[in-house]
């Protein structure tokens, strides 16, 4: 089974786009897919470029959602087994730091 888009994907930007990037993206992206410009599409395409926007268009929701993206690319091989499999050592695919992050109270140290 192949991994869920992220709104990036759905957006059709890099993780590291601006916020002027996001915008854009999203005012293609709805134009392309408003069921009122498109009665032919699914409207739930529509409905996931306006789910992508929110999240990424807002700066507290966009870091708490890229951070939720560390978590899911972590590699189990990473685990520290002294740890209960409690801390992981992931790198950040967006800023490239590389991260100690406890699973339990999703502290993330630098």
């Amino acid at each position: 089974m192949g991994r869920m888009p992220t709104h990036y994907d759905i957006l059709g930007i890099d993780p590291s786009a601006s916020k002027e990037e996001i915008v854009a993206a999203y005012r293609k992206e709805a134009m392309e897919t408003h069921p009122d410009r498109h009665p032919d599409k699914n409207a739930a395409e529509f409905v996931l470029v306006q789910k992508a926007y929110e999240v990424l268009g807002n700066s507290t929701e966009r870091r708490r959602y890229d951070a939720s993206l560390v978590v899911e690319r972590v590699d189990q091989s990473q685990v520290c087994p002294k740890c209960g499999g409690n801390l992981v050592l992931v790198t950040d695919a967006v800023t490239g730091t590389y991260l100690e992050m406890l699973l339990e109270g999703m502290r993330i140290f630098a």
